[in-house]
């Protein structure tokens, strides 16, 4: 039984307990839900696993001052918290050549399809950047917004990870 559950592990990690319960018994094992549940969280399956989301690799790059305008520019997040406790996400698009603020959004909850809807409606009265430099946030690396960026050819640029002796440095 605990081969058998381990093989299945293996191959659907993100499943529960029924997923593989019902996937035993449709492979003709007749054990018990009870006897399968207890094995299943003597192995510790019950636990939810955390993995470390791995970046891909990027080259440091100097940062460096765009010629014209809608070269470059800036994306990024900041976040505040309301009288009543309510957390609140605004969007700041900066133009880098001359600092200006292009848009500032406001919401409570804020995906990678608002950032599309936000360089939209910038793009019919600015234009398109040549490229987008944001971070590593989960809305900058959602699909929609990396295959919004691909189709309007804007390019994106994003920090590259500090090595450890560079972060050591950095609190020396």
């Amino acid at each position: 039984m605990v081969d058998k559950l381990n093989a299945l592990v293996e191959n659907k990690p993100n499943r529960g307990f029924p997923y593989f319960f019902h996937r035993i018994r449709n492979e003709g094992y007749v054990w018990n839900h009870k006897k399968v549940k207890r094995v299943y969280k003597l192995m510790n399956l019950n636990k939810r696993r955390k993995h470390k989301r791995r970046l891909p690799a990027r080259f440091r790059e100097p940062l460096a001052q765009p010629n014209s305008i809608n070269g470059t520019w800036s994306i990024d997040f900041m976040h505040d918290t309301l009288m009543n406790g309510r957390k609140v996400r605004i969007l700041n698009i900066i133009d880098d050549f001359n600092r200006e603020a292009l848009t500032i959004n406001a919401d409570y909850s804020q995906s990678g399809r608002t950032v599309v809807t936000a360089l939209e409606d910038l793009k019919y009265w600015r234009g398109r950047p040549n490229e987008i430099r944001c971070d590593n946030g989960p809305e900058f690396l959602s699909n929609h917004f990396v295959d919004y960026c691909q189709t309007q050819g804007s390019h994106q640029v994003h920090p590259a990870r500090k090595t450890h002796s560079e972060r050591l440095y950095r609190a020396l």
